[in-house]
């Protein structure tokens, strides 16, 4: 008589992912402007998990707030020019546990401001220019532990300033401009150990300087428009090891220009438009290993171009709006593999254009307001995959837009300011999935709005299906904290589910966003083996279960073979064997149920088998 038995193959995992409904519908954050009046909130940023901004509540004055993007959680953080008066801060910079401005207290002037995000915390950091004068701190930027910035001062006029944070730390690096004369150091960036800006030292005009961030350390790196004229270097980008940037000389006008850091290594990239007329490339943008740009030439006006930085490297990527008229590419982001931006054409206006950096992979993205009009798209920022930004469809007005980078992925968000009045939302910030920006109603006036992006929770499972018995894990992903429809709060849990069973967690980041997936754990009864027609051997194992090796026997005969499958039917050992009593090494094996299948020369059988 002979048995058979059956193998049950299990079916792969699925997986659901839900949208909380909730997830992007914008509010306003706080009336902080009470009624109709507006606050103006500007400069938003963040720092930590907060989010922190200018604005003006109509009692204090135009002060330091912060908010987590809730009613409760939204207040002035300081009152820095005290009573009535606005101390205006702005170029909110994070360096190390602490972000710097400026702004002025109504006694001190407008000077250098560090915080720590609390009210004790924020202070001034130094009076730069003592008394009631100001030394307008400005064009902040970060070279590893140091914030440098231009500030002027009575006797140094306006130089080229650092600080690591403390007063004791607080210097000026070189009076470029001797005297009280200023050289006025702006567009400061940062290559590898150094800090390149533009400076005007009196003598050869506003050229490309280098400091190391000592005096000695601290010159000119070329003057590119020889002479007492201004290159006047601008739009610094870094690509690879070399910022590009824009210069001016008076053979070739404004073009795009690369430093390497060296002297020799200074050199035009190309002279985009030929002769003394200049391209004046500008709005650059970062992808992959190109950075792309607009620039002017006298046959094809405004268009986007691309460089890598070399001179056959650098070229129009397309006329967009064909002959001399010009596109005005403009807001260039990065999202994925394509930039995003604004382009102008005859037949559509101001639209969302999309490029993977070819001319066939340039396109419009959609027809936002149809026709020549123009929906003029601006304030693009890209989070969770998604471009948010303004636009004006002609119905509404210029409202919150979101897109996936597709035609049909590209739709009104929300109608703050419903009717055909403008909300005009811009100065977009991020804290995780949370958006902080400012936009206007007839309502509230100018104040601080809020929504979520997609919050990008998944859940995964350790084993694509269980047998009866078994238990599997399952992992979610994306999110800060996770709440599951089994009651556990972990990232991670355990289940061991009869049948097939639906599972879903909500995942919150740090700022309330939250969003939900599902995930399906299947089981299989995993009852045995079939297509194996056996004869009545008699086989013997043990242990069973066993923890690292089984010891097989049988009864008459001698083996020839030994074949082991998991209980979703892959063969996971199989071996030529000898002898009528043998044991196999199976310490390679994860804990679950397998069969084992033992074949000799009076036929084959085979048995269930636990790994523990």
């Amino acid at each position: 008589m002979k048995k058979i038995y059956s193998l049950i193959l299990c079916a792969v995992i699925q997986f659901t992912a839900l949208t909380n409904a909730n997830a992007q519908v914008a509010s306003i954050v706080k009336d902080i402007a009470a009624g109709t009046a507006s606050s103006t909130p500007g400069s938003i940023f963040n720092f930590g998990n907060t989010f922190y901004f200018r604005a003006n509540d109509g009692v204090a004055g135009a002060e330091l707030w912060k908010s987590d993007g809730s009613l409760a959680g939204t207040s002035l953080l300081k009152d820095i020019a005290t009573g009535t008066l606005s101390s205006l801060p702005f170029g909110f910079t994070t360096m190390g546990s602490n972000f710097y401005f400026s702004a002025n207290d109504g006694v001190n002037g407008s000077e250098l401001w560090k915080s720590d995000g609390t009210l004790a915390g924020t202070s001034m950091l130094m009076d730069i220019n003592t008394g009631t004068a100001s030394s307008n701190p400005f064009q902040f930027k970060v070279l590893g532990n140091t914030l440098f910035f231009r500030a002027a001062t009575a006797a140094n006029g306006t130089e080229l300033w650092k600080t690591d944070g403390t007063m004791a730390g607080t210097m000026m690096v070189k009076d470029i401009a001797t005297g009280t004369v200023s050289s006025f150091p702006s567009e400061l960036a940062v290559l590898g150990s150094s800090l390149y800006f533009s400076a005007n030292d009196g003598i050869n005009g506003a050229e490309l300087w280098v400091s190391d961030g000592s005096m000695a350390g601290t010159n000119m790196l070329k003057d590119i428009n020889t002479g007492t004229l201004s290159s006047t270097p601008a739009a610094f980008l870094l690509l690879g090891s070399n910022l590009i940037f824009r210069a001016t000389d008076a053979v070739n006008g404004a073009e795009l220009w690369t430093t390497d850091g060296t002297l020799a290594g200074t050199t035009l990239i190309k002279d985009i438009n030929t002769g003394t007329v200049s391209s004046t490339p500008n709005g650059f943008c970062l992808m992959s290993n190109k950075i792309y740009f607009q620039a002017t030439t006298a046959t094809n006006g405004i268009e986007l171009w691309s460089t890598d930085g070399t001179l056959a490297g650098t070229s129009m990527v397309l006329d967009i709006n064909a002959g001399a008229a010009n596109s005005s590419p403009q807001n260039i982001c990065t999202m994925g593999t394509k930039i995003y931006f604004s382009a102008t054409t005859a037949a559509n206006g101001s639209e969302l254009w999309t490029s993977d950096g070819t001319a066939g992979g340039t396109s419009l993205v959609k027809d936002i307001n149809a026709g020549a009009a123009g929906s003029v798209p601006g304030s693009l920022v890209v989070n969770s995959n998604a471009i948010y930004f303004s636009a004006n469809d002609g119905i509404v007005g210029a409202e919150l837009w979101k897109s996936d980078g597709t035609n049909a992925g590209t739709n009104l968000l929300q109608d703050i300011n419903t009717g055909t009045v403008s909300s005009n939302p811009n100065g977009f910030s991020f804290v995780a999935s949370r958006a902080l920006f400012s936009a206007n109603t007839a309502s509230n006036g100018i104040e601080p709005w809020t929504f979520c992006s997609s919050v990008p929770v998944t859940a995964a499972s350790s084993a694509a299906t269980i047998c009866i018995g078994q238990s599997a894990t399952l992992t979610a992903l994306g999110a800060n904290t996770y709440s599951w429809n089994t009651g556990a709060t972990s990232g991670t849990i355990s289940v061991s589910p009869t049948v097939a069973t639906n599972y879903t967690v909500l995942g919150m980041d740090v700022t309330g966003c939250s969003n939900t997936f599902t995930i399906t754990q299947n089981v299989s009864a995993c009852t045995g083996i079939q297509n194996y027609a056996a004869s009545e051997i008699q086989l013997n194992v043990y242990p069973n279960p066993f923890n690292s090796s089984i010891q097989v026997s049988i009864e008459t005969g001698v083996f020839t073979k030994a074949e082991i499958l998991s209980a979703t039917g892959a063969l996971v050992y199989s071996a030529k064997i000898e002898g009528s009593n043998t044991n196999i090494d199976l310490s390679h094996l994860e804990s679950g149920i397998y069969f084992l299948k033992i074949e000799s020369v009076n036929g084959s059988s085979v048995k269930k088998i636990v790994r523990q």
